[in-house]
């Protein structure tokens, strides 16, 4: 019995011979404890300051109402009076030229603050379209690079990155630019470019396809002919003749394709200076720093907890092992 308590005792922790384990030994205790904190101070110097990390996102606005009525005069013409339309359905009420001639015809689309909304953010969502402004406008330096394949694996990954996401809550359906930048500066001028951009890109093709659309309904126009002149050169009843030809006369007649070329060149599309399908309005953008914070001071502290308790340890354990 006694022996067991006599264990106990041994096993018990004096604080007091602790401490004054620790007071004997103090400059062990102190190397032991200082050294790890002076190699973990260095070191976290040596990784230098965290590069900052922000979360961006920017709104993409689309034509006002006010520049939206610049295209009225074109989309009344379109909408209102197509004469070759109403021609089609005069014409049809004649059972024998209904046989023979097309109803199809090419049809202009109406340009509005949604149409070329959906243009601009379609351009933006293109993989084609953000890897040649990312390559253009120098948004990620060659020369930082090893090699030519991991600065173009670079840009892809860039251009994935740009994300689009709508605010179905609003009433238009707000678009917004969602990014991850560490330069605000470089990216606000990115944005800038992308938009001036996309809005050239998108005027070209609104040019093309209008000129397109004319064409096309040229070329119909002329097969139309074709075939009642064909149709005339076997045709025996009077009065059909002179439907065909009155119908004839009406196509090349019709000053439509003229018309609406005049309203279309009086649009903003072939203003060159004024022209945009939507904005990205840069300084609605605002910034989330998500870096990894480099906490110098906690991991500081932490190591020297460490350090410490490592010390006490070693301290009586050597003592015990002397004894």
């Amino acid at each position: 019995m006694s022996s067991k308590k006599k264990l106990d005792k041994e096993d018990e922790i004096d604080l007091v011979e602790v401490f004054s384990l620790i007071w004997k030994n103090k400059l062990k205790f102190f190397i032991i404890t200082f050294l790890p904190i002076v190699i973990m101070f260095f070191y976290l110097q040596s990784l230098g300051d965290t590069k900052l990390i922000f979360k961006t996102r920017t709104e993409i606005r689309p034509i006002s109402s006010l520049n939206e009525s610049d295209y009225k005069d074109l989309n009344s013409f379109i909408n209102s009076n197509n004469i070759q339309v109403k021609l089609i359905e005069e014409i049809d009420k004649l059972e024998p030229i209904e046989t023979f001639i097309s109803k199809d015809y090419f049809t202009f689309t109406q340009i509005g603050r949604k149409y070329l909304l959906n243009l601009f953010v379609e351009k933006l969502n293109e993989e084609e379209f953000l890897v040649n402004a990312i390559r253009k406008f120098n948004f990620l330096k060659k020369e930082n690079f090893a090699t030519t394949q991991e600065y173009e694996n670079a840009v892809l990954k860039s251009a994935y990155s740009v994300m689009l996401t709508q605010d179905a809550s609003s009433s238009f359906g707000k678009w917004y630019i969602n990014f991850e930048t560490s330069n605000k500066e470089k990216y606000e001028s990115f944005l800038k470019y992308l938009e001036e951009s996309a809005n050239l890109e998108i005027k070209n093709y609104l040019i093309e396809n209008f000129h397109k659309s004319v064409e096309g309904q040229e070329i119909l126009q002329n097969y139309k002919i074709e075939d009642i002149n064909l149709r005339l050169l076997n045709e025996q009843e009077s009065l059909f003749v002179k439907q065909l030809q009155r119908y004839k006369q009406s196509i090349e007649d019709n000053k439509f394709l003229e018309r609406v070329e005049v309203k279309f060149n009086q649009t903003p599309i072939m203003k060159s200076n004024t022209f945009y399908a939507s904005k990205i309005i840069i300084n609605s953008t605002t910034y989330k720093n998500i870096s990894k914070k480099n906490n110098t001071k906690f991991k500081v502290l932490f190591t020297a907890l460490l350090s410490a308790i490592f010390a006490i340890f070693y301290i009586l354990i050597s003592s015990k092992f002397r004894r």
